[in-house]
């Protein structure tokens, strides 16, 4: 499988408190645990961020490489467009940093939904869009430029532009690698599924 992963750490966590993307789930911080996973699919794998000083520790892995974004406050797709810039591939699997158990085999699963004309491919389930799990080909990094310099920053006016193939049934287990940890009841709720974390 020809692609690159992104993942982003733009987010201020201002629900959680603290950095979502260093808390420990089992001992491993959130953003290792996805890079981890991710490592298993792709060789090119790109982290944006605020500040990098902030993600030292991520260094460590062979084919990481570090980008900050260029403006600052803009959200998501600020993060999406960077990261597209510096992917090697031309598809890339964009995730937010706060997703624990991302599943290598539900990447696999919506790539095989890309084709050359499609440029996202985004999983909705329960009626909900989850663009921060989806794939991504590198040709929407100028429609992604285009919308940083308009008041229409929200992913979704992406899809308005781009043609995008939603993906509804999954074999995969869908809903485990959408989990994510918003909150501290989020966090609680793991523990309870019986997850460790600190």
């Amino acid at each position: 499988m020809e692609i690159s992963c992104i993942v982003l750490c733009g987010g201020q966590s201002r629900r959680m408190g603290t950095n979502k993307a260093l808390i420990k789930i089992d001992g491993v911080a959130i953003i290792e645990r996805a890079i981890q996973e991710l490592k298993k699919i792709s060789k090119n794998i790109v982290v944006v961020v605020d500040k990098k000083e902030k993600y030292a520790q991520i260094t460590k892995y062979e084919g990481v490489k570090i980008f900050e974004d260029e403006n600052r406050d803009v959200g998501p797709v600020e993060g999406m467009r960077i990261g597209l810039k510096h992917i090697d591939k031309h598809s890339a699997f964009i995730c937010a940093c706060d997703m624990p158990f991302i599943q290598g085999d539900c990447v696999k699963e919506l790539y095989g939904y890309k084709t050359n004309d499609i440029y996202c491919v985004v999983p909705r389930v329960n009626g909900k869009l989850h663009p921060l799990h989806g794939i991504y080909d590198k040709k929407a990094y100028g429609v992604l430029s285009d919308m940083v310099k308009t008041d229409k920053k929200r992913i979704v006016y992406l899809f308005d532009r781009a043609k995008t193939e939603i993906v509804e049934v999954c074999d995969c287990n869908l809903e485990l690698s959408l989990t994510n940890v918003n909150n501290p009841e989020d966090l609680e709720s793991i523990k309870k599924r019986g997850v460790v974390y600190g």
